[in-house]
């Protein structure tokens, strides 16, 4: 682990004092998305979530390794394997439960600030810069 930051008295914070903080930083990201975001738990699908809500077969999924990620050529060309892979398999799992997509969407999110907020703290050693980065991140739509 890198060396810490240092606090008000320039003495140097002992690295045992932080090992928990990423496990704090993705709890707070978390906590706070649930927070700012419970209430998208009751909307349903709009608009463009159409495209996305349907059943991906295996040669949907090859297909995208080649640059067409929609079979019916409404959308651009984009090479997106993995996006068409998240898709299918969420999909498979979830079928069409707005609920848990919008539940797994709050977590999946969460997750990126709290790595956010680890990069930020690897980074700078501080906790007050990586906790800004999570707060900040958690309450981008």
């Amino acid at each position: 682990m890198m060396p810490l930051g240092r606090v008000n008295q320039g003495t140097a914070i002992q690295t045992n004092s932080l090992r928990y903080l990423p496990a704090c930083l993705f709890a707070v990201g978390t906590a706070v998305r649930l927070l700012l975001y419970w209430p998208t738990l009751r909307l349903g699908f709009h608009y463009d979530d159409y495209y996305f809500l349907r059943p991906h077969s295996l040669s949907d999924v090859a297909t995208s390794l080649r640059g067409a990620w929609y079979s019916s050529g409404t959308m651009p060309p984009f090479y997106r394997p993995l996006t068409v892979m998240f898709h299918a398999v969420r999909f498979r799992w979830l079928e069409f439960d707005g609920h848990a997509y919008h539940l797994l969407s709050i977590g999946l999110l969460g997750c990126v600030s709290g790595v956010t907020g680890w990069f930020v703290w690897r980074m700078t050693g501080r906790w007050r810069p990586a906790l800004a980065s999570v707060l900040l991140t958690v309450s981008h739509p």
